[in-house]
């Protein structure tokens, strides 16, 4: 399992193939808690057999929380706007798609977030 922080940006790749050219993909990787979720974006350049490289669109890599995320949805379109979706329900095999997201340790020992003052 791939393994992000801060230091090694998230980047997932996915290889796709449609006659007419891979368009715009975009995946949602659900945090192991059930609560956060992230969203990946990528661009198939319009290729007709192409690996897309996914990264976090600008909102929603901002903060994620450690911890494994599972890919749960994946959508893609050729440059015609044809959609295909995946999800467990109708791709099983998309639960091999998962990575870990870790913030790095300075070595101090401290786990714990800022103390609010009165």
């Amino acid at each position: 399992m791939d393994t992000f922080s801060p230091d090694n940006p998230i980047r997932v790749s996915l290889r796709l193939r449609d006659p007419s050219g891979v368009s715009l993909v975009s995946a949602d990787f659900e945090h192991e808690d059930g609560r956060n979720y992230v969203v990946l974006r990528g661009d198939g350049g319009m290729q007709e057999e192409v690996t897309v490289h996914l990264t976090p669109s600008e909102w929603s890599g901002a903060l994620l929380s450690p911890g494994e995320y599972l890919c749960r949805r994946i959508e893609a379109w050729d440059i015609l706007g044809n959609v295909s979706v995946f999800t467990n329900e109708t791709y099983p095999q998309l639960v091999d798609y998962r990575f870990r997201y870790e913030y790095p340790h300075d070595g101090s020992g401290d786990q714990e977030g800022p103390e609010l003052l009165p």
